[in-house]
């Protein structure tokens, strides 16, 4: 599994893929399955989606290093490697958004492939209705990537060179990370929601039920060396918010 878990990460890692799904006229979703169910898809959603098909996670992992889906479908019942390390994989190197398929005799998997950054879980059988909707919501929107450098307190962030720093200190921030603090610094003192950072950092609609902006937030504020029990930079408000506050000197 090691070598599995390198080569991927490689091939993950290989090429931003806002650039290839930009180039794509339809949405491409990789379907990761065993089951032949999974292969009727292709005709379910036919004309609305371009469907891969893997019969395996090793598989699923190869190929979506070379295709850059835009979605990916995961099975949480795979035999050959766990799911959450297959999600935290496509979210981590390339931050492809993971909806993660429980059946009704695995209900207790659902939850350890969100906390590893899957964005949804849907039931099997799969419906192409229910598919359709959220593979539409989460197709990623390009990122802006330029900017004035951003300032709060000892806190700095550069747009352009994708830095940010700490008292002087480097932090290094993978992408998705790096747009969901952007974003709070733009917004500094003020409450931003967990939809309006779902709108600006995943380019969409959240869906229902999803806990990824909160799973995001923890890695972030663990980053950032922000106690989790007891933020002082990042702040819950309520139950649905979030206030940054310059960090004192």
């Amino acid at each position: 599994m090691d070598n599995l878990r390198s080569t991927a990460t490689a091939l993950l890692k290989a090429e931003p893929a806002w650039d290839v799904a930009a180039s794509r006229a339809r949405t491409l979703l990789l379907v990761i399955d065993p089951d032949p169910q999974a292969t009727g898809l292709l005709d379910d959603v036919d004309g609305r989606l371009d469907v891969r098909v893997c019969a395996s996670a090793a598989e699923g992992l190869l190929v979506a290093g070379a295709t850059r889906p835009d979605v990916v479908l995961l099975r949480a019942d795979l035999a050959d490697v766990p799911a959450p390390t297959v999600v935290h994989l496509l979210d981590h190197c390339c931050e492809l958004p993971v909806i993660v398929a429980v059946d009704g005799e695995h209900p207790e998997l659902a939850g350890a492939a969100l906390e590893a950054g899957a964005v949804a879980c849907v039931a099997r059988p799969y419906r192409a209705a229910q598919l359709l909707a959220l593979v539409s919501a989460l197709r990623p929107a390009s990122p802006a990537r330029d900017g004035d450098v951003v300032r709060c307190g000892p806190l700095e962030l550069s747009p352009d060179a994708r830095t940010v720093r700490l008292r002087g200190s480097l932090i290094p921030l993978p992408p998705r990370e790096f747009r969901l603090l952007h974003f709070l610094m733009a917004h500094e003192g003020r409450v931003v929601s967990q939809v309006q950072l779902w709108e600006a950092v995943w380019g969409g609609t959240a869906p229902s039920a999803s806990n990824t902006v909160s799973v995001h937030m923890r890695r972030l504020r663990r980053r950032l060396g922000d106690d989790p029990r007891r933020p002082r930079l990042i702040t819950t408000v309520g139950r649905s918010g979030y206030l940054l506050q310059a960090p004192s000197e």
